[in-house]
């Protein structure tokens, strides 16, 4: 089984290779951090992390948009092998 800390670098590596794909590099994300480390016991690893992206320059010279923390949740089984990418929503959002 790999530790807590193995999973999270496999989750955060998965992830910016999976958003540079569409051309968001690590440069883009403000605020990247690994939020929440949880495992099943059986060795599955759900690891969430979370992010900010700023607006484009355009809206927020026109609209001063407020910026909505973002979150991704990535299972990580107990070989290592990252299995599911998934957008992390919290249930007291509005």
């Amino acid at each position: 089984m790999i530790s807590a800390k193995e999973a999270a670098k496999k989750a955060l590596d998965y992830f910016l290779e999976m958003n540079e794909l569409v051309g968001l590099t690590k440069e883009k994300f403000e605020n990247l951090t690994i939020d929440e480390v949880w495992t099943d016991g059986a060795g599955v690893w759900e690891i969430t992390i979370g992010y900010e992206l700023p607006p484009p320059i355009s809206k927020q010279i026109v609209e001063n948009p407020v910026v909505k923390r973002q979150y991704r949740r990535i299972r990580v089984e107990n070989d290592g092998e990252v299995k599911t990418m998934i957008i992390r929503a919290l249930t007291n959002e509005q």
